[in-house]
């Protein structure tokens, strides 16, 4: 693509110096321009005469409309002040410019002031697209349009669960998207085993859901799906390192940390404080989690009336939570982007880790919207969001092996071909060593 030369610098009036350039042993410019075909044919024009366009060759063509701010002095070609580059030292002269790793327009603007060659814009945006060093700390994607949860049509039809850890405890928050009821119970073990025992008490009062909705580990270990299958409900996980997804559940958590910290200051008990929230009224409902759960206010310390305790029922409730969904998601999606970026199967791309971009591949489109298996450069298979990916021409460096997969679930690419991908975890592995006192033993 040809760049025109009002494109990559100004053209108005100039002011030409004496000795603009000083030799330098790195950059021979004025034995390289000689030795360009292309360059030695402007000076030979530029002394000779500029013959009629029509007896130009082509690639002496992109300088005819420039041939009036040509100036050569010491045998080195400038174009408006700006040093005319030869072909064989460009690529030096790329690297000098990104030397600093400032950035395209930057890069560009730098470039612009100083020197020039025909495309030479396009050159700079190739050679920073190819930056490893650029590409791995790139700035985050910006976020994406939301979609928001479906409604549900009654309450415990949906939950969404989390752990959170406070003062050295584990607690299990279960919470509900029609009510907006949680409990929050106390682990023993942060283990699948102690999870399924305290599900199954919260089950047993208000019913088994029919989606149950959480981050990957321990809720999609097989132990867990095995309780799940048992007990008749779907688990969906959400995508590593994006807890948004499961936001309910995160915002939930949020506020039992904050319940706990004020009963821990109070000196009181976190089970009245959870009673008291669960009777106030939702501000966008206009009704207590009780009362969407239940039909009813509970009895608390406060004083109340005996008819208010009575049972009645909520009306219109999922139109006004699907009015405050539009209405939130109206408000996010100001900031987000407006074009989805959609990545296709064995196309290179760029996975965040800790805030830094590698190299890596797409797999397949997992099931979840904005979710890919991506093959990262180790060779190892993993699920992530759109929001830990970008497209690049860059090459991956590791192989996938099946011996290095993560997790256990079997999911089909469009070519019908089973791959083995992590939905989960990234838990670190503890190193078994043998004892001192058994070192003499074989084992």
């Amino acid at each position: 693509m040809q760049e025109t030369f009002t494109e990559e610098f100004d053209t108005g009036p100039t002011v030409h110096c004496i000795n603009r350039f000083y030799n330098n042993n790195l950059l021979n410019i004025k034995t390289e321009s000689e030795l360009d075909p292309v360059l030695n044919k402007i000076i030979e024009y530029y002394y000779q005469g500029w013959p009629n366009r029509k007896h130009i060759d082509k690639s002496v063509q992109l300088y005819y409309n420039l041939r009036n701010e040509i100036i050569i002095e010491n045998g080195i070609i400038y174009v408006a002040d700006k040093i005319v580059i030869p072909t064989k030292l460009r690529p030096l002269i790329l690297k000098l410019l990104h030397e600093s790793h400032l950035g395209l327009n930057k890069t560009k603007l730098r470039a612009k002031q100083i020197i020039y060659w025909p495309g030479m814009f396009n050159e700079i945006e190739q050679f920073i697209n190819n930056c490893n060093t650029c590409n791995k700390f790139q700035n985050s994607n910006k976020k994406s349009p939301l979609i928001p949860h479906e409604v549900p049509n009654s309450p415990y039809e949906k939950v969404g669960a989390d752990i959170l850890s406070f003062e050295g405890t584990d607690y299990l928050v279960i919470v509900d998207y029609y009510s907006k009821w949680f409990d929050l119970i106390k682990l023993k073990y942060k283990t699948a085993s102690e999870i399924i025992k305290k599900s199954k008490q919260i089950f047993s009062t208000h019913g088994i859901p029919k989606t149950f909705i959480a981050d990957n580990m321990p809720f999609n270990s097989s132990e867990f799906i095995t309780f799940s299958k048992t007990w008749n409900f779907t688990v969906v996980t959400s995508s590593p390192h994006y807890p948004q997804s499961n936001g309910l559940a995160e915002r939930t958590v949020q506020t039992s940390k904050k319940l706990l910290k004020k009963a821990l200051e109070e000196g009181c008990d976190v089970e009245a404080m959870l009673l008291e929230y669960r009777c106030t009224p939702i501000i966008s409902l206009q009704a207590s989690p009780a009362e969407l759960l239940f039909s009813r206010i509970l009895r608390t310390k406060l004083p109340i009336a005996n008819k208010l305790l009575e049972p009645r029922l909520q009306h219109k409730v999922q139109t006004k939570l699907k009015a405050f969904q539009q209405k939130y998601k109206s408000n996010y999606d100001k900031t987000a982007t407006k074009k989805e970026t959609q990545f296709k199967p064995n196309t290179n791309i760029l996975i965040q880790n800790n805030k830094v971009w590698l190299p890596g591949k797409v797999i397949a489109k997992a099931n979840a919207p904005r979710s890919y298996l991506v093959e990262n450069n180790n060779g190892t298979i993993i699920r992530r969001n759109t929001k830990h990916l970008k497209n690049t021409k860059i090459n991956v460096t590791g192989n996938s092996k099946e011996g290095n997969i993560e997790g256990k679930s079997k999911v089909k690419n469009k070519s019908n071909k089973s791959v083995l991908v992590k939905e989960l975890s990234t838990r670190p592995i503890r190193k078994k060593k043998v004892p001192n006192r058994f070192k003499n033993f074989v084992m």
